[in-house]
């Protein structure tokens, strides 16, 4: 753990969040919006809305909400889209 006297937790969280793995990360990310929410609602500010769907019954995960991204991104023609022929090609591609 990284810990130094005179930082704010905001700069000791920057750091720690710099050492972990992508998976890792993400579920710190996942925290965070867990924890977005749960002040939200004792503020009784406006409920989470999705930034994808836009629908205020569910809370996606970090990894949910860039795959709803990428396909928003195809749809828009941002990116091009990705054709399988097989589920194994498709398994083999999760996998690289």
């Amino acid at each position: 753990m990284v810990y130094s006297y005179g930082m704010s937790n905001t700069e000791l969280l920057i750091k720690e969040i710099q050492t972990l793995t992508d998976d890792c990360a993400g579920e710190v990310l996942d925290f965070v919006g867990y924890l977005k929410q749960k002040h939200l609602e004792s503020a009784s500010e406006k409920p989470y809305v999705c930034p994808v769907c836009g629908k205020t019954e569910h809370i996606p995960n970090a990894e949910a909400v860039a795959a709803m991204q990428e396909v928003n991104n195809m749809i828009d023609g941002k990116i091009p889209a990705q054709g399988f022929y097989s589920l194994d090609e498709l398994l083999e591609d999760m996998e690289s």
